[in-house]
């Protein structure tokens, strides 16, 4: 016997679903190299006062991914609690973006520091949010073995991620010890100096698996609902 089609009303929204999940691939490596560059380098100034559109763009792209996708299960109240919050975080990170122009021109200006400050502790967050949406987006689809793994792998990376502010924390508060070892306020000089990028480096790991936990749910979607396999 032929294998029942599929419900014809579920596949546009799947179709949404991918084209959301490709976003999300594609946008999540790029809104972090956009706000380093912007923040840190001079590769948007010549956009002059529109350096930041970059920033303001890539984010408001990654919130329409995540609206996309928002079509499936709009029945199921947990997994849109889980986009709306990510929405929201990055609704944060647009009113933010701004200061990392501003940041680049005057670093030491304390609202310009504080507010990007608040920007990466945004994207973090978001981040972490984002493996708890793709984990619950697993749990919607029937697909065991995808769910396990994508438990196991969402897991570690939110491990590492709340790991993220317990070291800048430690990194903060050793700046008011008065009398550090001479090696280790070499080592506190040089990570400030880094700035953005060492927050750019410990995220760097669960970024990429977060990403790989993305595409894989992707193809499984396009290969077993629109190819039949």
């Amino acid at each position: 016997m032929p294998e029942p089609a599929p419900n014809p009303e579920i596949l546009p929204a799947l179709r949404r679903v991918v084209r959301g999940l490709s976003l999300f691939f594609w946008c999540l490596p790029l809104m972090l190299l956009v706000y380093v560059q912007t923040a840190r380098t001079d590769l948007f100034r010549a956009l002059g006062g529109l350096d930041i559109v970059p920033a303001i763009g890539v984010t408001a792209l990654f919130w329409v991914a995540l609206k996309q996708m928002g079509r499936f299960r709009p029945d199921d109240l947990s997994w849109l609690r889980e986009l709306e919050r990510g929405q929201f975080l990055l609704l944060v990170n647009l009113g933010l973006a701004p200061f990392l122009g501003l940041y680049h021109g005057a670093p030491l200006v304390p609202v310009n520091y504080a507010s990007v400050g608040l920007l990466a502790v945004s994207t973090v967050l978001f981040i972490y949010r984002a493996n708890l949406i793709i984990s619950r987006l697993t749990d919607l689809l029937p697909d065991e073995p995808l769910r396990h793994e994508a438990r196991l792998f969402t897991s570690f990376n939110r491990l590492v991620l709340v790991g993220i502010p317990v070291l800048l924390s430690v990194f903060w508060g050793l700046g008011f010890v008065p009398a550090l070892p001479e090696t280790l306020s070499r080592i506190l000089v040089g990570l400030e100096e880094m700035g953005p990028w060492m927050l750019v480096f410990l995220i760097l790991l669960p970024t990429a698996m977060t990403m790989t936990l993305a595409w894989k749910v992707k193809e499984f979607i396009l290969h077993s609902v629109f190819t039949g396999r």
